[in-house]
């Protein structure tokens, strides 16, 4: 009590009048504050067997005072002295000397009162066994019937969660069949229970209740383990036909107490829910034996209809989302060679998902691979077991947990179907024997593809290098050798692409390309830059199955960016112990090339090197043949030089210049008539004369140049300004008709010509495209740098928007004489050809991709050696 006396005073008034307040209610009352007994009225001295002053040091929690609300609730109260009684109890908030309080009034249950409770309690167990004997009735799967029943056991005990567990077949485990009231990581993190309370429950086979769990260090902590608090259990076991077969338990995650009578009715709906669940089981195993019969059948037939690994996993893929319910199912296949498992095919992720999976390996150290093909069984395994061994694919399948089924063969080895489940609920005995009875069916039908793709493939290969070795053998120039094998190569292989690499001073040489990729034609590279030297060594093949995996060597993978490529596989090509060069096939997915890829490129390329060497041989007899028909023609082009020097001699004594006093007499005339009047008709005579022999007198000086040509007297030449200048000189003849493009590199060298005779050269040229374009068009000018074998040289393009010259006419366009216009005299190319040749260049008549003729005019960029001036000027 207070010390200060007016206080105390006011205080026992308080107390006084309270006490008044709660002993006349006929129900004895007990009041807490502060979580301890604050009073109590006589009724309660009389129900507990204490006095007042006694029961005021107690705690509420000694006297097991029920957390009830403001209903009356039955309850069990262990008092001080160790008895018990039976009471209803209810509990409202008040005020008491300014503080909350709770005011917990209990009623005795009379004898009366006690069966009209046991009444209503054996009407909730009839009400409960009614609505499981519904399920029953309903027919339904016994997955709906677990997933109804533990919906009513929640509603009838009023709990937080219902967990309904099975028996393994060989009665070793516990495994949650469904469960309302938890979550699905909650659910996932269960797996199989082999101790605990349900274990126990089931051992035994009786009920049992457990209260006040968090207080109790062990259950605490596996229920802790699983993620969640449980404050009270209770659990029972479901029997059929005197045998447990699982138990039904159900929590409360807040404070309460379950009592023998909730465990009388969870074991009453436990025996009844046994016998319920046998029955649908039944009813599921003949459904599932029939579903399992038709989609074995069915995969059977769509297996045996495969001729590909491709449409063998597109069936596998369709008929195990099937059986296991689950979208998510892969095919890998086991690479003994290199002793991994590779994801082949796979359905039901996304398609970024796809790319991260699609073509994944998984070798000899990770545990999936060893368990499956040592263990030979079924491998299930956890979202947090794969995470360790591939946190990456876990990621983007997103499973809760994976079925591996291993493919066997007698004692091979073939690979497994996974399947990724979203809930380990759906992981059943069912499903599992489905799935192994589908692979039992996809082995068989992948190990005979196999064989026949083994056989298809060898027999496609001989008669594919087979007639390889006959169109090898066809060709005769050895860049027709080296195209035709890389071609072969390609198609045989069925790769993307192929090249053809020929040595040379320890370099490679691209000098055949076919397919996609890069293109490296005409490219060089030392050898160490291919396979870091392994070809140019003369060894045998070398081949590199994903230049992106970890097993790839440095020089591989360099080779492999060089290709484009990501997969490879290269074969020298070699006459004895002399490396020719070497063969390679790529592409741009990985891929693991097999014995038969290996042999088959070997093969073809001792025929390419057979064949190539024949064409080398071929053509060294072919130019020697060459060189002296070559020797014929010069001297009969000298004799018939010397004829036309003699004739040409002739022809300025004796014709030309009769044909100048014939012109001079005709101007003459011209200019007298025009001053006499002259008759029209005689004017227009005069003026045929004056032109024709002005025509005459042309073509005698292109016949005099071209039989006696002018030496060269060359010097360095701008090339824009000479052809700026030549353009200028032909615009008369051009007026205006022509769109003229000039297109000049910027490291174009200067050219060593004789200006003069270039220009000559030019002007040729361009009448040449200007007459092949009489409604107008466009000439193109083009000029770059560019090689000789004397050395750096000026490459000059003419471009015209012509007719073309017929692929026929093109080998004879340069021969005197010859022309396909009717005014033409044949000369002026023969002439252009006769010039550029004297000064150590070349010149070529090509068709243009678009449309019209394009001359190419070749010309050094420095002075030739001696002799090779004079063999210019000869030639």
């Amino acid at each position: 009590m207070p010390e200060n006396p007016p206080a105390n005073r006011l205080l026992q008034h308080a107390e006084q009048r309270y006490l008044q307040l709660f002993e006349n209610i006929l129900d004895a009352v007990v009041v807490i504050r502060g979580g301890r007994v604050f009073d109590l009225n006589r009724r309660a001295e009389t129900l507990f067997g204490v006095t007042k002053d006694d029961l005021k040091s107690a705690s509420a929690s000694e006297l097991g005072l029920p957390a009830v609300t403001e209903s009356f609730e039955v309850a069990k109260l262990r008092l001080k002295d160790g008895r018990e009684a039976t009471v209803e109890a209810a509990g409202v908030s008040m005020d008491v000397d300014g503080a909350e309080a709770r005011l917990i009034t209990i009623r005795d249950i009379s004898d009366r009162e006690r069966a009209a409770a046991l009444i209503r309690r054996k009407n909730k167990e009839l009400e409960a066994l009614n609505a499981v004997a519904g399920l029953a009735i309903r027919n339904v799967a016994s997955q709906e019937v677990m997933e109804g029943a533990i919906k009513l056991v929640q509603g009838l005990t009023a709990t937080d969660s219902v967990a309904l567990c099975l028996a393994s077949e060989d009665g070793k485990s516990l495994a949650l069949a469904a469960a309302t009231g938890m979550s699905d990581e909650l659910k996932n993190k269960v797996g199989e229970i082999r101790f605990g309370l349900l274990w126990k429950v089931y051992q035994s086979g009786q009920p049992l209740v457990e209260n006040d769990l968090p207080a109790r260090s062990e259950a605490r902590r596996d229920l802790m383990e699983k993620g969640v608090v449980v404050h009270s259990t209770i659990a029972a076991p479901i029997q059929s036909r005197g045998r447990t077969i699982g138990t039904l338990s159900a929590c409360s995650y807040r404070p309460r107490v379950f009592d023998p009578d909730d465990a009388t009715l969870l074991g009453t709906l436990g025996a009844q829910l046994g016998a319920v669940v046998d029955n649908a089981r039944l009813i599921d195993g003949q459904r599932d034996q029939k579903e399992v019969s038709e989609i074995l059948l069915a995969a059977a037939t769509a297996f045996g209809r495969s001729r590909t690994i491709e449409d063998l996993a597109d069936a596998l893929l369709e008929a195990a989302a099937l059986a296991s319910g689950q979208p998510g199912v892969s095919l890998l296949i086991y690479d003994d060679e290199r002793d991994l498992l590779k994801l082949t095919a796979i359905t039901g992720v996304t398609e970024e998902a796809r790319k991260v999976l699609l073509g994944r390996s998984w070798g000899p150290k990770n545990e999936p691979t060893r368990r499956l093909r040592d263990d030979r069984a079924t491998l299930v395994m956890t979202r947090e077991e794969m995470r360790k061994y591939d946190p990456e694919a876990v990621d983007a399948a997103g499973p809760a947990a994976t079925v591996f089924v291993p493919l066997f063969q007698q004692e091979q080895f073939l690979g497994a179907i996974a399947v990724n489940f979203s809930d380990l609920l759906c992981i059943d005995g069912r499903t599992l024997s489905l799935l192994e009875g589908l692979a039992g069916l996809c082995a068989a039908s992948l190990a005979n593809l196999n064989l026949w793709g083994i056989a298809e493939r060898r027999a496609i290969l001989g008669g594919a290098l087979l007639s390889a070795g006959q169109e090898l053998s066809s060709a005769r120039a050895p860049e027709r050798v080296m195209q035709e094998a890389a071609a072969l190569a390609r198609r045989t292989l069925r790769s993307e692409a192929a090249w053809l690499w020929t040595a040379a001073g320890g370099r490679f040489r691209t000098d055949a390309h076919d397919g996609g990729l890069a293109d490296l034609h005409g490219r060089v590279n030392e050898g160490r830059e291919l396979f870091g030297g392994k070809l140019l060594d003369g060894g045998g093949a070398v081949a590199l199955a994903d230049a992106e995996s970890a097993e790839a060597s440095p020089e591989f993978r360099a080779t492999a960016r060089l290709l484009g490529a990501r997969s490879v596989l290269a074969v020298p090509v070699r006459v004895g112990d002399r490396v020719l060069g070497a063969i390679a096939v790529a592409d741009a997915a990985p891929r693991q090339f097999v014995h038969e890829d290996v042999t088959a490129l070997e093969t073809l390329a001792t025929y390419t090197a057979v064949c190539l060497e024949n064409a080398r041989l071929l053509q060294d007899l072919s130019l020697s043949n060459e060189e002296i028909r070559d020797a014929q023609a010069q001297i009969v082009r000298a004799e018939s030089l010397a004829a036309i020097g003699r004739l040409s001699a002739a022809i300025a004594h004796e014709v030309r210049n009769p044909l100048s006093g014939i012109s001079a007499a005709a101007q003459a005339l011209l200019k007298s008539a025009g001053q006499s009047g002259a008759l029209a008709a005689d004017l227009q005579l005069l003026r045929i004369i004056d032109r024709e022999s002005k025509r005459l007198n042309r073509i005698i000086t292109d016949f005099l140049q071209f039989a006696r040509p002018r030496t060269p007297a060359p010097r360095r030449v701008a090339v824009p300004a000479l052809v700026d200048s030549t353009l200028s000189l032909l615009e008369q003849e051009m007026g205006g008709r022509f769109k003229v493009e000039r297109e000049f590199s910027a490291d174009l060298p200067p050219a060593h010509v004789d200006g003069d005779q270039l220009k000559q050269v030019l002007i040729n040229l361009i009448l040449n495209s200007i007459q092949a374009m009489p409604s107008g068009g466009t000439l193109t000018m083009r000029a770059r740098r560019a090689e000789l074998p004397s050395g750096s040289a000026a490459e000059i393009c003419i471009q015209d928007t012509g007719p073309g010259i017929p692929p026929g006419d093109l080998p004879r366009v340069f021969e005197p004489f010859f022309s396909t216009k009717k005014e033409g005299t044949g000369l002026g190319l023969a002439i252009a050809h006769q010039i550029v040749q004297a000064h150590g260049g070349s010149i070529s008549a090509h068709g243009s991709p678009a449309g019209g003729a394009l001359f190419r005019v070749l010309l050094p960029a420095s002075a030739l050696p001696a002799p090779a001036a004079q063999a210019a000027r000869e030639a």
